[in-house]
């Protein structure tokens, strides 16, 4: 019996964004061929193999018409705005969710610091300062699955404040967050238990690895991640489960 595949994907390793120049360089994945080129964050792609690419989808597009185990040559901006050359041979892109799992499991979880839009009283937060276990939820407006697990985490959040802090982290324009969490809470949906916080820079999401919506991640009270998880249902359940376990044990 034969079964479809998808093909392999090539990819460089960078989490990229839109810029007027070209296509920002957020930052580069350890281990990648974008790490081992010596890309930075801030650095600006302009043209790949001659081609110039001016969006992300530009620059996705031509590396996916390349192919795994080709080199090509990449025409960048650094840090300094100086103009610069360098040529890599584009690898196989792995499972995303594996990809984060590799890069974060029993690892001391990377710095959240914000401003939170609901929750925490609206305080500033900061993920060092909390010596609870943590579920952090990475989230939009936009995302069926995400809408859908909101009630019960904060269900969760509500009967388990003590010893759990359940974070939410958009990407989004904090005028639509804000827009879904007034909406949220005149529907009842949403009652301050959970800590929304806004990473317009999407340097919280990059640094935890996201691979789709909702992620959810699981943190002990010294802040090591112990759980990766995309989607709700039963791998919803799963987070809370092991989350309420974290509170009796310390590993």
């Amino acid at each position: 019996m034969l079964y479809a595949q998808e093909s392999v994907r090539p990819w460089i390793g960078i989490n990229i964004g839109d810029h007027e120049r070209g296509v920002l360089i957020k930052s580069a994945i350890d281990g990648t061929p974008g790490a081992r080129a010596g890309f930075k964050k801030g650095d600006i792609v302009l043209s790949i193999d001659g081609k110039k690419v001016t969006t992300p989808a530009e620059l996705i597009k031509v590396v996916r018409a390349k192919g795994v185990g080709f080199e090509v040559k990449i025409q960048y901006l650094n840090s300094k705005k100086k103009k610069s050359e360098t040529t890599l041979e584009l690898e196989a892109m792995p499972g995303l969710t594996e990809l984060a799992k590799k890069n974060l499991l029993n690892k001391s979880a990377p710095a959240i610091i914000g401003k939170a839009l609901a929750g925490n009283d609206k305080k500033d937060y900061n993920l060092a300062k909390d010596k609870k276990v943590k579920i952090i939820e990475f989230w939009a407006t936009w995302c069926a699955a995400c809408m859908q697990a909101h009630p019960f985490m904060n269900e969760f959040a509500k009967a388990n404040q003590k010893n759990i802090s359940v974070l939410s982290i958009s990407s989004e324009e904090v005028v639509k967050v804000k827009k879904y969490l007034k909406m949220a809470k005149k529907k009842n949906i949403l009652s301050g238990s959970v800590i929304f916080i806004n990473d317009k820079s999407e340097d919280i999401t990059a640094s935890y690895f996201v691979p789709a919506l909702p992620t959810f991640i699981v943190l002990n009270k010294n802040n090591i991640v112990k759980h990766i998880t995309v989607g709700v249902g039963s791998n919803l359940l799963e987070v809370f489960a092991l989350a309420k376990k974290l509170t009796r044990k310390s590993f």
